[in-house]
């Protein structure tokens, strides 16, 4: 790989975009650890079979999902505190969707009661279904941002919705930083780009269901997926300076001036700024962010060095049957 190009300034930005999607449901951890305290498996089954008939089914699994992380998100948006924990303890208190689908040994999407109280030696390991399966649920979470309801997510949806989203974090910070760094912990919004991009495997900046699922086949069958290709690449530059502007052109001149990104976090140096101003009119255009933002690649023609998401952590156990 190439030594990057991007400033310091730019690296911690876009660290700071990218630091996301803290709720518990997003970051589970793998079968047969620890219970939480306070939290027994028989009270976070009957809290998610909604009917009461001692098995939970997909469908219900991903409506409980879906809800829980809705009012997750916008409890962490009033950042009250006590308002964030509830929402956190009622997630706390039922299963999320891998724990769903690893649980659910036989794969018939319909987890019992006794396969879910299983001992935690008997944890089923992870299935290729599994994986397809958990890859859908994220792209009906990402299907929010679809604004036609077709479907399908285009790289102009996801964009005017996060756009309107950190608008909506501008308010409500007030100019106040920590408070809009809060807020964009959130929702890792770069990387919701970059797997839209990712799984655009035709490259028309719409993502389809049967896309997310052929580009999950691949990787599972050992097919290195996660590099961006240049196009993509330039896509994701514009959409990381479409954030930049959203947040930082306080007087949207659809320019950032040296005053307005001294008063962000981590700051540039005067002398970075003035290395990316490239025509020297004291402001950085669009076109500067962007190129700022693909300047880092690697030696391969294919595409830049965006870096992939973490895997998920196979469980220790016995194969499922």
């Amino acid at each position: 790989m190439k030594p990057t190009g991007k400033s310091t300034w730019m690296l911690a930005l876009a660290g700071m975009l990218c630091t996301g999607a803290l709720a518990a449901q997003e970051t589970p951890e793998a079968p047969g650890a620890p219970e939480k305290e306070g939290v027994s498996k028989e009270v976070k089954f009957k809290n998610t079979d909604g009917d009461a008939d001692g098995k939970i089914t997909f469908a219900e699994m991903k409506k409980v999902h879906h809800a829980g992380l809705k009012t997750w998100r916008e409890a962490s948006e009033t950042l009250d505190e006590k308002k964030v924990a509830e929402a956190q303890k009622w997630l706390d208190e039922r299963l999320f969707v891998f724990e769903f689908l690893v649980w659910d040994g036989n794969d018939d999407r319909e987890l019992t009661k006794e396969e879910y109280l299983k001992d935690p030696s008997e944890a089923p390991e992870i299935s290729r279904q599994d994986q397809l399966d958990s890859e859908d649920v994220d792209f009906d979470d990402m299907l929010r941002h679809d604004g036609d309801k077709d479907g399908k997510l285009s790289l102009t949806e996801l964009t005017t919705g996060t756009l309107a989203k950190l608008k909506q974090y501008v308010e409500i910070a007030k100019g106040d930083n920590d408070k809009l760094e809060n807020l964009l912990r959130i929702e890792n919004h770069m990387m919701a780009a970059y797997t839209m991009l990712n799984r655009d495997l035709d490259g028309d900046s719409v993502l389809t269901r049967e896309e997310v699922k052929s580009y999950m086949e691949k990787v599972l069958e050992g097919e290195q997926m996660y590099q961006l290709s240049k196009e993509a690449l330039k896509k994701y530059g514009q959409f990381m300076a479409d954030t930049m502007f959203t947040l930082y052109d306080k007087d949207g001149d659809k320019a950032l001036s040296w005053d307005e990104l001294k008063s962000v976090k981590n700051p540039p140096t005067e002398e970075e700024f003035k290395k990316l101003d490239k025509n020297g009119d004291g402001k950085l255009t669009g076109e500067e962010v962007a190129a700022a933002m693909n300047s880092e690649e690697s030696d391969s023609d294919e595409g830049g060095s965006v870096p992939p998401p973490p895997d998920k952590k196979e469980p220790e156990g016995d194969k499922k049957n």
